[in-house]
């Protein structure tokens, strides 16, 4: 065998291989030492030229490996059998100083790639099970415990390259893809088989033979029960809200709960007739089994054969004959524990019937309210809706027993009005409906769903009862609870949850058009407004103040028209399931029109007759004064000023007549008539008397007027001469008595005022006459010096007191002097003496300031200054001044 020796070069020292042929695999030893001078090598066949020819993939790099004697440095870039192959197809082997490269797998590579090799050193691969030495012709595969496996270095690249455009293709390179995916598909499937397998095991009965009776039966009344109707709405009247919860609660207690109970106590006893059989087969094989042995035994011997035809029995008949007890037996057992679930089953087909009955209930129901008063119209006038048969509601409810059972027999289609009634109403707020949407939905929530809830969930299961508690021992949870409650399935069902939906939005759109029906008595609500906001007796107030008749014919206009259309309005209207109806709108509004009308007409009728009899009782104090016609000039003046006013005031009666005729037209035009032609005739006799009034005072004026003349020529003297006697005899007379003067001039001052009043009546008389005569200068002339003289002669009267007053003072004083005189030297004066002395001089000195105020007057006072009365005066003054 040749050997050729080689440097191998991996990622530790180089060193020599020994390389021995052999045509089917390549044994190799490493030598330690080092060979620099390396023996004949044997010639590189099919290196370049096959690397080129067959691995065009592994072009030659695009520069050249590194050269020079370090052999490790020149192979340093080598990393992977692609850089091997160009490593050595660049120069050939045979100018390489690295003849071997120890490669391996990667480790841990997703992807299948057996053709990846890497670099490694010698160290590493002596823990490998699998490695490569890939030299310039070839690559040697060693795997321990296996033969080494050896390929050229060309072949190897070209298997390499169409390896990986074998992988290219979408079967290979999706291939792993594919199959964990259709393997994970089948694993899926498998455990959705098997979990859904044990779901329905677990929730299953596996029902024996002599339960399918039970059930078959138990199956027909729960069929009945689904076919019963928990609420019922019936067709033929409009419901009130109060008349339709009596109608539910009725229906529900008088039909529904007997039959309820009914198929439930038929269910029951169905059960409870299953139970007993199973316990009566169950004890009856086990008295038949002596000994537990016999269960297992399969020898054709009878050992307990008691006749001579039991011992007569073939073997075989007697094998089989154990084997038919046993099975029994086993059955038997098997029966009665399947009892509780068979309980359970049944409860839950129960509740799953009631649930059922409460949905189908309320969606018929429902069916009935969306297909009614659909071919529906307006109703105007007195037209009457169907109310029923007019018998009791006990009568009605028990007459449309099966009709009401089976409502597919109900055409729904021919029913035009609605079955929800509500009015219409006025509030303050505005125009409402009553009962509203919220009241009727509180209502049908309560009967058609809580109600239909209420019988589902009223029935107990059998778990629950004392004759099936032995066979339900167990504990059911929550979830079992709530699958075995009628009313608990039912509020989940998806049918009853849409029907309840649905009726909730079906009200909402009914009670929508209802509520835009209803604002078509907008009209009306202006007599509303009016009630509201009338009141009686501040409108009475308003009108006797001051009377507007054009605001009572509004009024009254206003509220005939009202009462009018009244009569026209539209009282029925069907909006889907909804009955509006506005009789009782129009029940509360006629009261209001009428009665205001009526008020109003009252009020006018009174306010006319107060105002016919005031203007009647002024009529005739008129007549009285235009009939009198006084012939006395003192009577005739004043009676000629009241005629005149009267006639003045001629253009306002004859107004104010005309208001009350027109109160009592309008009273007539609204149908009120009262006579009064009393006023009439009062003002055409004041008018006539009026005429013979002017004729009277123009026939009596001339007499009159100089009559005034004459007395206002009488008073004029009389004021000329009083005037003349003040001025001479003892008015000028400084010697004569004050007194008797002041006295006489104090009642010729009162003469005065009353020749002054006279001339002011004659001057009144001399207008009302419409006289010129002139003013009466003498009386004023007289009155001024008849105040004058007074006032003078009261100074002289008081300027008299004073003086004497001083005289008193000073003989007072002077007897005090004398007394004083009197006293002996030393001796102090009393006290009394003392204050009688203060007492005077305070006396004196008011003396003097009297004085001087009646000094200033007489300086006020006018006349002449050497009148002795008023030198007189003076001296009196002077008199009183401290000397």
């Amino acid at each position: 065998m040749a050997q050729e020796e080689f440097t191998l070069v991996g990622q530790g020292a180089p060193m020599r291989v020994v390389e021995m042929g052999n045509p089917l695999f390549d044994v190799r030893t490493l030598l330690p030492e080092d060979l620099a001078a390396s023996k004949e090598r044997r010639p590189a066949t099919k290196t370049a030229k096959d690397l080129a020819h067959k691995a065009p993939l592994l072009a030659k790099p695009a520069a050249s490996p590194p050269s020079g004697p370090d052999a490790r440095a020149e192979a340093a870039w080598v990393k992977t059998d692609e850089d091997i192959v160009r490593y050595y197809g660049n120069a050939g082997a045979a100018t390489r100083a690295v003849q071997f490269f120890f490669c391996s797998r990667p480790p841990d590579s997703f992807t299948f790639a057996p053709y990846d090799l890497g670099v490694v050193s010698q160290q590493a691969t002596e823990h490998q099970g699998e490695y490569f030495i890939v030299s310039s012709r070839q690559v040697v595969r060693y795997c321990k415990g296996a033969p080494c496996e050896t390929v050229a270095l060309a072949d190897w690249a070209h298997q390499k390259q169409c390896f990986q455009r074998l992988r290219q293709l979408p079967f290979f390179s999706k291939y792993y893809i594919a199959k964990y995916y259709i393997i994970w598909w089948k694993e899926v499937r498998q455990r959705r088989l098997q979990r859904t397998r044990g779901l329905l095991e677990g929730v299953s009965f596996c029902a024996k033979s002599s339960f399918c009776p039970a059930l078959l039966e138990i199956g027909g009344q729960l069929a009945r029960l689904r076919d019963m109707k928990a609420c019922n709405v019936r067709t033929d009247r409009v419901w009130r809200l109060n008349e339709l919860v009596e109608q539910q609660k009725a229906w529900k207690e008088k039909k529904v709960l007997p039959e309820v109970e009914e198929v439930v106590g038929r269910i029951r006893q169905v059960a409870e007739q299953m139970c007993s059989q199973a316990e009566r087969a169950a004890q009856e094989a086990r008295d038949g089994i002596r000994d537990p042995s016999q269960l297992t035994d399969r020898i054709g011997v009878d050992l307990y054969a008691a006749t001579t035809a039991a011992r007569a029995k073939s073997m075989v008949l007697i094998k089989q004959e154990k084997i038919d007890r046993a099975r029994a037996y086993y059955l038997a057992q098997q029966e009665l524990a399947q009892l509780p679930a068979f309980l359970r089953l049944v409860d839950l087909m129960l509740a799953q019937a009631l649930a059922d009955m409460a949905a189908a209930s309320l969606a018929a129901a429902l069916c009935t309210l969306s297909h009614v008063g659909q071919p529906g119209k307006d109703r105007a006038g007195d037209a009457e809706q169907p109310r029923g048969s007019g018998g009791s509601q006990d009568e009605d409810l028990l007459k449309a027993g099966a009709a009401d059972t089976a409502a597919d027999s109900i055409d729904l289609g021919t029913v035009s009005h609605g079955l929800l009634f509500t009015d219409v109403v006025f509030e303050a707020s505005g125009i409402t409906l009553s009962p509203s949407l919220a009241e009727w939905s509180a209502a049908l929530e309560e009967q058609l769903v809580e109600g239909t809830l209420g019988v589902a969930a009223g029935v107990a299961p059998l778990a629950s009862l004392p004759v099936f508690a032995k066979y339900c021992q167990t504990v059911e949870g929550e979830a079992d609870q709530q699958r075995t409650d009628g009313g608990m399935l039912a509020r989940q069902d998806p049918v009853l949850l849409d029907s309840h939906r649905c009726l909730q939005s079906l009200l909402e759109g009914c009670f929508a058009q209802a509520d835009s029906f209803g604002q078509h008595y907008s009209p009306y609500r202006k007599l509303y407004d009016f009630h509201r906001s009338f009141d009686l007796e501040l409108y009475t107030q308003r009108q006797r103040s001051e009377l507007d008749l054009g605001e009572v014919r509004r009024d009254l206009a206003s509220l005939t028209t009202w009462l009018h259309d009244l009569e026209k309005m539209h009282l029925s209207k069907t909006s889907g399931c909804v009955q509006v109806d506005a009789r009782a709108l129009r029940a509360v509004l006629e009261p209001m029109a009428a009665g205001g009308l009526d008020a109003i007409k009252a009020m006018l009728l009174q306010l006319a007759k107060d105002l016919c009899r005031q203007r009647l009782e002024d009529l005739q104090l008129r007549l009285h004064v235009a009939s009198s016609r006084p012939v006395e000039l003192e009577d005739f003046v004043p009676w000629q000023e009241q005629v005149s006013q009267i006639q003045e005031a001629k253009e306002a009666t004859l107004k104010d007549a005309a208001a009350i005729d027109d109160v009592y037209d309008v009273l007539a035009h609204n149908g009120v008539k009262v006579k009064h032609d009393d006023l009439t005739e009062s003002m055409a006799r004041l008018v006539d008397q009026l005429e013979g009034c002017s004729a009277f005072i123009a026939e009596q004026t001339p007499a009159h007027v100089e009559s005034l003349v004459a007395q206002s020529k009488t008073l004029r003297d009389e004021a000329t001469l009083l005037e003349e006697s003040l001025k001479t005899g003892m008015y000028t007379d400084e010697t004569a008595s004050a007194e008797e003067v002041v006295a006489d001039l104090e009642a010729v001052v009162e003469r005065v005022g009353q020749m002054k009043a006279a001339a002011e009546d004659l001057s009144s008389l001399q207008a009302a006459l419409r006289m010129d005569i002139g003013s009466f200068t003498e009386v004023e002339a007289a009155e001024k010096v008849a105040h004058e003289r007074l006032q003078l002669w009261n100074i002289v009267l008081k300027a008299q007191h004073l003086a004497e007053d001083r005289e008193h003072q000073l003989e007072l004083a002077k007897n005090q002097a004398a007394l004083a005189g009197e006293q002996s030297e030393g001796e102090r004066p009393c006290a009394s003496r003392l204050a009688s002395v203060s007492r005077m001089e305070n006396s004196l000195n008011d003396i003097a300031t009297a004085a001087q105020r009646l000094e200033m007057q007489l300086g006020e006072l006018g006349g002449h200054r050497a009148d002795p009365v008023r030198k007189r005066a003076a001296e009196f003054l002077a008199a009183c001044k401290p000397s």
